[in-house]
This record gives structure tokens, sequence and C-alpha cells, in this order.
């Protein structure tokens, strides 16, 4: 703030032109009033907004800049807040607005930003979401802010527009990067050495800098997404698989190929090529119809014979012969598939499936058990003891899904997946590698959990337990 002055928006009980202290719990830093006269003032607002949620009064109290209305996430909410503020001099308010889901911001009367009908575009919520600048006269002016939820609740965050943290972190050279990877493939998964931790940092700090939606292939996270993908191609053919071993390759998210000693299949496949892997595939699965986990070019790919002949994809949404919307068991020669449904979220029930798969025959034949984006611990009830458990770590909010799934089915190895989702925005929906571990801190002594980046490979014994 150096170099600027500090005013107050004032509302009509404060007296106008009282500078605001930085500690005032009555008020909060609102923006920057560009003058006309070339002057920059940064300004504060009322900390207490007044307003409606469906219908009803309240009364909301930013901290930090931020506030959260409690409502019920299964159903569709509409807030509405309003204060008054006084500008001091003509010129333009400097915004940096974000929300959980969709807001508007309207200036006496007049809708000036809005992200009503796409929402706020990205899950980490902050000021620099979206900057935006309103013309004010000097004089008093209705602020008033209309909210929608999103599945994770109401927030709204107001203020001077800030940076994103990751725009503060140095670029991590593509020959760093590899050399990383060179570690991490070379190393075992179930063992956190301290060079493997150290490796999975620089990719981290790779992660933090590829914005949602970029494919530059000079990117290097894009060139590490293009060579987990060679890798996988070359593997998976030429990988010996006997007994009840299986192998498992992170392709990207939740997205997974297991190779048994009599079938290759695939469960989540979605990576910018993923339709090159459908060759490798006697069959897929595909958990819920969202784009971090279904990929129209792969199972167009995976049927290119045509409906009948094609190769079979299980789910509960895509026309094929394998389309089947309750649970249901599926039998593909030594593989049998038990789906089930889950809860994605409270406005999202049932709409998951998940995917029972026992590998083999006996006593001693692996179950992998996939739960998706699965956020609902009590509709897990496997037929038999699972082997290897893929789970998402915290879908939707602060539950801990993996862990306390973990701790409930007790597998013997629990693969922590959607982590590092660059589909999705900074923050929440991007989990980093430490939410992995976090997830993987406190899980029984029986029960080994990893946390595997995209191209590596993962053998199971069940004999062996790992």
């Amino acid at each position: 703030m150096c170099g600027k002055k500090e005013l107050p928006l004032l509302m009509a009980s404060m007296i106008c032109g009282a500078l605001c202290s930085g500690g005032n719990a009555e008020t909060m830093c609102f923006g920057e009033l560009l003058c006309d006269n070339g002057e920059t003032l940064i300004l504060s607002a009322p900390a207490r907004w007044e307003g409606k949620l469906n219908g009803s009064s309240i009364a909301v109290e930013f901290s930090e800049n931020r506030c959260r209305i409690p409502c019920d996430c299964k159903q569709q909410n509409l807030a509405e807040l309003e204060t008054e503020i006084d500008v001091p001099a003509a010129g333009e308010i400097r915004i940096g607005c974000g929300a959980d889901w969709y807001f508007e911001f309207i200036v006496d009367g007049s809708t000036v930003y809005s992200t009503w009908q796409k929402g706020n575009g990205t899950a980490d919520f902050g000021r620099f979401n979206h900057i935006f600048q309103v013309p004010v006269r000097a004089g008093r002016h209705q602020i008033r802010v209309r909210l929608r939820n999103g599945m994770g609740g109401m927030s709204f965050h107001c203020g001077p527009p800030t940076k994103p943290p990751y725009r503060n972190r140095q670029p991590v050279p593509t020959e760093k990067l590899m050399q990383a990877l060179s570690t991490l493939y070379t190393s075992d998964c179930r063992r956190l050495s301290p060079e493997r931790r150290t490796a999975l940092q620089v990719c981290q700090d790779a992660l933090d800098l590829i914005e949602p939606g970029n494919r530059e292939p000079e990117q290097p996270v894009n060139q590490w997404l293009d060579s987990a993908l060679e890798k996988i191609k070359r593997e998976v053919p030429a990988e010996p698989v006997s007994g009840n071993r299986v192998v498992l390759w992170l392709v990207y998210n939740m997205g997974v190929i297991v190779k048994t000693s009599g079938a290759t299949f695939g469960i989540d496949i979605c990576h910018p090529r993923a339709a090159e892997l459908a060759d490798l595939l006697d069959f897929a699965m595909i958990t819920h119809f969202h784009p971090d986990h279904f990929d129209r070019k792969f199972v167009e790919a995976m049927q290119r014979e045509g409906f009948i002949a094609g190769k079979p994809v299980l789910s509960s949404f895509y026309p094929s012969r394998h389309f089947r919307k309750y649970p249901a068991v599926w039998q593909f020669g030594d593989i049998t598939i038990r789906t089930g449904d889950i809860d994605h979220n409270e406005m999202l029930p049932n709409f998951v499936t998940t995917y029972e798969i026992l590998c083999g025959k006996g006593k001693e034949a692996c179950t992998i058990l996939h739960t998706g984006d699965g956020a609902n611990v009590a509709q897990l009830n496997p037929a038999r003891h699972v082997n290897i458990l893929i789970a998402h770590p915290r879908p939707f909010g602060e539950i801990h899904f993996a862990a306390e799934a973990a701790s409930k089915l007790t597998p013997d190895l629990l693969i922590v997946g959607h982590l590092q989702e660059i589909s999705h925005g900074f923050g929440p929906g991007r989990w980093s590698y430490q939410t992995g571990f976090d997830e993987c801190a406190g899980l029984p002594a029986s029960v080994t959990g990893v946390v595997p980046v995209w191209g590596e490979k993962i053998i199971f014994d069940p004999k062996e337990g790992e």
C-alpha cells in the first residue's frame, strides 16, 4: 500500500471523510479509487452488509475480504447483499471479486460485472478471479451483490485486486522436470525417500505455474503429459504379467490402466491424447459424466468398429451395449465387475458409478475398487476384501474421503487419485501432492498409501499385499 492514500467508503451513519484504521472490525478494504485527477486512493467499506437469503433477511460480516453464507447445498439458493458507500472524488473503483459460484455486482441499479451464466470459472476463490473497474462520481452509491451457490457452498470475496499466489513461483525448466520424473519412475512410490520427495516438489512447482486449459506444446507440464503417455504406450504391451499379479499405470487424474494375466482395461481414461490408448485395451469403464473423467474421443476410438463389434465401454450415461444405470455385474473372461452408485456430493446423489473389479479366480485373486469422485463412505459395501482402493482425497469440501474409505475398508493399497487436475483452477479442485500425503498420514497400519505421478507404474501381488 506504500505511496497510496487510504480513505473510507462510508455508510450513512458514518462521518464522511473519516480515516479508516486497518484494524477496525467495522470496515473492510473495498478497492482502489483511480481518481480523475490522477491520484490513487485505497478505499474501505462497511464490513457488515445487509441482505436476504431466499427472501429472508440476513446480515453478513466480511472477514479478510470474504464472507460465507450458510445454505443448503442440495438446492439452489439466492442471496442479495447490500450496502451504501460514499466516494470522495470522481474516478473509477478497481475491484477484485471471486465467488462460490455465481455473482452479479450491481452499482446504483446497474449490473457492472456478472458471472451469472458460467460461474466463477475456478475453484480457487479470491480477489484475483475477476478484476473490473466501475466509473463513479463523487458522492453516495448503492452497492448490491447477488449470489447463487455452487456445489460446495456460497461465498464471496471482494476487495483490492491481488495476484494469484502461483504467479510468484519461478519457472521450472523442462530439463529439470524430466530429471525429477526419471527419479520418480525409477523409485517405488510405496517408499517415500528424500530423493522422491524432492523430485515431487519439482513436479509440484511446475504444476503450480500452468493455468487451466493451457496446452502450449513448449509448456513443461504438457511435455510431461505427452511423455507419460508415450511411456505407457511402450510399457503396457511389453509388461509381462502372470498369476494373480496386477500392474497399474496412472494415466492422469483418476485414470488408470490395469493389466492382468488375462486382460488389459482402463478406468476413467482422460488425457489430451487419450484416444491413442484404445488399441491397448480390451475394455474400459467410466465413473461419471464429467470432462475430467470422460473423454468422448477415447470412447469413440474404443467403439470405432461399431455399436455391436466395438470394444466394451461400461458407464451409466453413454449409449452403448454396456450402458447400465443401476448396479450390475459384468463378466469379461476371468474379470468380474460389480458396479454400484455413490454420491458425488449433496447436489449430485448417486451420480458416480463405483467399480469393484475381481481380477481372476480364487481366494488370492486381486480386487480393485475404483470410487471415481465418490464422497459418501457409507455407500461403499464391496462383496469381498479390497486389495487396491483408488479414491479421491477430498471431493467437494474438506471431507477426507480417501482416508475415511481406507479406514473403513482396510485395503492393502490405497492409491490417492485426482491430484493435479490441471483443467481445474488453482486451489480446491486441483489437489496437491501434499493433499495426497495428508490422506495417507493417518491410515491403519495394515494400509499402504501411495501418491503416484502421471505415467508411473505400480506392480501389485496379492500374496505379498503390495
